[in-house]
């Protein structure tokens, strides 16, 4: 239990960061604004995985930085399609927005946190 809040205060932090930055980048920087979002999530999912490796997962077996980096990159990019495909499965059901759209972030931190557990960060055996 203790694991997962450690992820999910870990995720607040990634998404503090994700606004943060795309921020900067759209309004300090005048970056365009899908260049912005892809770059804040990028800098969000580099956050994540850093926290994730060095607070909850911090007994799991360690793996090549790059590999590592790499697994945690699909498996956060897999829930972020979850993610959306759910609210835009809800919405097009004729689902309040509202519920979509938390329906849609609790599926994808789930599979975000089964297979951040399972595939990026295994527990010695």
């Amino acid at each position: 239990m203790f694991e997962f809040l450690r992820f999910a205060v870990v995720g607040i932090v990634g998404f503090i960061a994700d606004i943060i930055s795309f921020y900067i980048l759209l309004n300090v920087l005048d970056f365009f604004v899908f260049d912005a979002r892809v770059i804040a999530f990028i800098i969000a999912v580099i956050i994540t995985w850093l926290g994730n490796r060095v607070i909850t997962f911090q007994n799991a077996i360690k793996e090549k930085i790059a590999t590592q980096l790499f697994k945690y990159i699909l498996v956060a990019m897999s829930a972020g399609g979850i993610n959306l495909f759910i609210f835009n499965s809800m919405i097009l059901w004729g689902i309040k927005t509202e519920i979509a759209f938390v329906s849609g972030v609790l599926t994808g931190m789930v599979v975000n946190y089964l297979g951040i557990k399972c595939g990026v960060f295994k527990s010695p055996v």
